[in-house]
């Protein structure tokens, strides 16, 4: 018998061992830009993961995000690479314990771990270590996101506009300035594209998170149109301190 359990502990082990690596591998990928590669290594991670994310430490999980939301967005989907960048944010609180099977198991946050229906769980906190490489990443990507999301308002194409919102928010979320008005904007914009199940998800979503509205706005007026445009706070801090020209009159209410 202790050969046996010994042996699924040595399974477990190795299992563990090459996720690991396929998942560091994609990582290295993405920072000399290998693109094919990148996606090569996460293939092989997820190919052996099944959709079991809680089996990885927080570290891995935390690269698996990097790797594949950074991936992503290189091949033009943005809004699913923003929307796992901003889950790096969420890996703050993790329980962690052992499945009936003797595996470690990290779930992240309390819901997941309820979810699992394994008792004893322990607490314990992490602190994501790829913030300033998201931050660099992230930035460049935000004011081009919004801006889209507001043409594609005023052109009336609410499921663009819809997308580019929750684009927006995950964006922000993933740079530690999550504004959850951009997901009422995308549930305001999906009901108006008659997605109402989009919708009813988002505002259930957010009645759960005790989202009441009340939020700071951040405005400036185009020079060339002369129309009062709507932004999240960090293009807007971008917008100050680069002095540009095309924005006057830029305050906050």
């Amino acid at each position: 018998m202790k050969k046996i359990v010994l042996s699924l502990a040595l399974v477990s082990a190795s299992f563990a061992f090459a996720q690991k690596k396929e998942i560091q591998n994609a990582s290295k990928a993405i920072e000399k830009n290998d693109i094919a590669a990148a996606k090569t290594e996460i293939s092989k991670a997820e190919g052996l993961l099944n959709n079991q994310l809680y089996f990885l430490e927080p570290s891995v999980l935390e690269e698996y995000y990097y790797a594949k939301g950074v991936l992503l967005i290189k091949e033009g989907k943005t809004r699913e690479g923003a929307a796992l960048l901003g889950k790096i944010a969420d890996l703050k609180t993790i329980y962690t314990g052992k499945n009936s099977d003797k595996k470690k198991v990290f779930f992240v946050g309390k819901e997941a771990a309820e979810k699992s229906g394994i008792q004893g769980l322990k607490v314990e906190n992490y602190t994501p270590k790829t913030t300033e490489k998201v931050n660099s990443f992230v930035n460049p990507l935000l004011k081009s996101a919004s801006d889209e999301a507001y043409k594609a308002y005023q052109a009336k194409n609410y499921n663009k506009a819809a997308e580019k919102y929750e684009e927006v928010y995950n964006l922000l979320k993933a740079v530690g300035n999550e504004d959850k008005t951009y997901l009422y904007y995308a549930g305001i914009n999906y009901q108006a594209a008659g997605k109402n199940n989009e919708a009813i998800e988002i505002y259930n979503g957010l009645i759960n998170s005790g989202y009441t509205g009340v939020t700071t706005q951040y405005l400036a007026t185009d020079v060339k149109t002369g129309q009062v445009q709507s932004f999240d706070k960090n293009s807007f801090e971008l917008i100050k301190k680069s002095g540009s020209n095309e924005y006057k009159d830029l305050k906050t209410q």
